[in-house]
């Protein structure tokens, strides 16, 4: 091997050592942050059941969430599923109980914790199916299409 050859093979190489740390620097720094988890607490029912026949029914619940991870996420997607005795799951819309906005995204900073009150409104039918479900879950979609959720206790 001539000396000029062993130059050529050497520059090769350590352009090839160079590509795959300026690869692994990259992908490698997206994975790390990426990594860690929404740590989550919801506490039970509040709100009383209405005496009045056919009125909405109002109940609460909070949401407690930390973000582990080193980027921002958001929830897109936000509502209670709902499983009837005999059906298949159904949604309901929630609203802050604060100002009575619809919730459709929670942003999570990073590292910061987010406390929500939910507020979940429902009458006649709907109520009837939600107090006779046999599952009732918080959900929210995380980017990329992956499924938060989180069984909450019976109405």
């Amino acid at each position: 091997m001539s000396a000029a050859e062993a130059t050529l093979y050497g520059s090769i190489i350590a352009g090839a050592f160079t590509l795959l740390g300026v690869a692994l620097g990259l992908f490698g720094e997206r994975y790390i942050r990426e990594r860690g988890k929404v740590r989550y607490e919801i506490d039970a029912w509040t709100g009383a059941d209405n005496a009045s026949f056919g009125a909405p029914e109002v109940r609460h619940f909070e949401v407690n969430l930390y973000n582990e991870k080193d980027v921002t996420l958001a929830l897109w997607d936000v509502h209670m599923e709902f499983v009837p005795e005999d059906g298949e799951p159904e949604r309901v819309g929630l609203q802050l109980a604060s100002t009575g906005e619809r919730v459709d995204v929670l942003n999570l900073p990073s590292h910061v914790a987010i406390s929500e009150v939910m507020q979940v409104t429902a009458r006649g039918a709907t109520l009837h199916r939600i107090k006779h479900a046999r599952k009732l879950r918080f959900v929210g979609i995380i980017p990329g299409g992956k499924e938060f959720s989180k069984e909450l206790p019976s109405w």
